[in-house]
């Protein structure tokens, strides 16, 4: 996690980049509860579609066990790496905090945000 002043508050704000990826692996639900548990303000996640436009919270555009994430039905993630949450079960998990959801084009490596 990391602070940034916001420019002209009180204090600076706690964002968990991915998730507090230090206490559980980086864009999972584990990481994103753990963030909120540990008081962040806001946590930034990364968004992709699947080949069935199902949006998937995952940094890059391919995973293990998996391949291209653009091109594999949900079904198949959701079989091979139960640990890639869609982008509802993300916001569910950050329910209280503030979200920055990045959005990657399908096959892309840069997000939106430039992370």
């Amino acid at each position: 996690m990391y602070a940034a002043r916001v420019r002209g508050g009180p204090a600076p704000r706690v964002w968990a980049h991915r998730g507090a990826r230090r206490q559980a692996p980086e864009n999972t639900l584990a990481a994103f509860t753990r963030a909120r548990e540990l008081g962040a303000d806001g946590v930034e996640l990364d968004a992709r579609r699947s080949a069935d436009d199902v949006v998937v919270v995952h940094h890059d555009p391919t995973a293990r066990r998996v391949g291209l994430l653009a091109g594999a039905p949900f079904a198949a993630v959701r079989a091979a790496r139960p640990d890639i949450p869609t982008l509802d079960e993300a916001l569910d998990a950050c329910a209280g905090v503030t979200v920055n959801a990045c959005t990657v084009s399908p096959g892309g490596s840069r997000c939106s945000c430039g992370t």
